[in-house]
C-alpha cells in the first residue's frame, strides 16, 4: 500500500508533456480578440512545478477580480488544505497551513515576490490569470521568461478565448511553473469582498508581514509526505 501512495506521488509531481503548444501569432489573435475584456476569473485546477524549493504538484483553487483582488488556495492530491493567500486592495495574507503561521499586513512587493514562484509579482500573476496582451508581450520580450500556452478555445458560454493550460519557464535556470483548470468561469458574477479576506483561526500565530524576515515558499511540497 504504501509503494502505490508513493508511486502515485511520483506520478502526479511530474508535469504534463508541452503537447500543441499554441504559436505565437495564434496567441496575439485570440488576445486581439479579447481586447483585455476579461475582468475576473474563477477556476479549479492544477499546478506543477520544479522550483528550486522543490518539485512537485497542488491542486488549486483560485479567484481573482481585477484591479488587484485574488484569492489563491492550495491544497494536496486528498484534499488536505496547504496554504492560502489574498489580496485585497493595499492589504494582504498568506496563511501557511501545516506550519500555523498566518501572515498579515500591507501589501507588500517583496514579500510577495519572495513567497511566490519565479519571482512574480503581484500584476504579472493577476495579468496571467487574465490573459491579459500586457502581460504576454512583458514576458515574450523578457529573456528571464519563456511563457507557453496550450488548448486556447472559445466556449459556447464564454465571450472570451482563454488557456487550458499554461507553463512559465525561468529560462536561466529551467524552473517552471506549469498551471492547467479543471473547471474555470470568466466574469463571474457576484465576487464578494468577503472572499478576498481569510479569518485568522485562533491556534495559529499570526505575523506581520512587515517584520517578517523570511516565510516558507507558496508553492511547495507537502510536508505530511516528507
Amino acid at each position: 500500500m504504501q509503494r502505490y501512495v508513493w508511486l502515485c506521488f511520483l506520478c502526479l509531481s511530474c508535469a504534463p508533456t508541452l503537447q500543441g503548444v499554441v504559436s505565437d501569432a495564434d496567441v496575439l489573435e485570440k488576445l486581439s480578440y479579447n481586447n483585455e475584456k476579461i475582468q475576473s476569473f474563477r477556476g479549479m485546477g492544477k499546478a506543477y512545478f520544479s522550483l528550486k524549493e522543490g518539485k512537485g504538484s497542488l491542486e488549486l483553487i483560485v479567484v481573482a477580480k481585477k484591479p488587484g483582488d485574488l484569492r489563491i488556495e492550495t491544497g494536496n492530491f486528498f484534499g488536505v488544505p496547504l496554504s492560502v493567500i489574498t489580496t485585497r486592495e493595499n492589504k494582504m495574507q498568506y496563511y501557511d497551513i501545516p506550519y500555523e503561521k498566518f501572515y498579515e499586513g500591507k501589501l507588500d512587493a517583496r514579500f510577495l515576490r519572495a513567497i511566490l514562484p519565479l519571482n512574480l509579482n503581484q500584476k504579472d500573476l493577476l495579468g496571467l490569470l487574465f490573459f491579459s496582451q500586457k502581460t504576454y508581450e512583458k514576458m515574450k520580450a523578457s529573456p528571464k521568461y519563456r511563457l507557453e500556452f496550450i488548448g486556447i478555445q472559445k466556449r459556447e458560454k464564454d465571450r472570451f478565448y482563454y488557456p487550458r493550460e499554461l507553463r512559465l519557464t525561468n529560462t536561466h535556470t529551467e524552473e517552471f511553473i506549469h498551471m492547467g483548470w479543471e473547471e474555470f468561469d470568466l466574469n463571474p458574477k457576484a465576487l464578494k469582498p468577503d472572499l478576498f479576506r481569510v479569518q485568522k483561526p485562533a491556534y495559529a500565530t499570526r505575523i506581520e508581514i512587515e517584520g517578517a524576515s523570511t516565510a516558507n515558499p507558496f508553492f511547495k511540497g507537502d510536508p505530511s509526505a516528507n
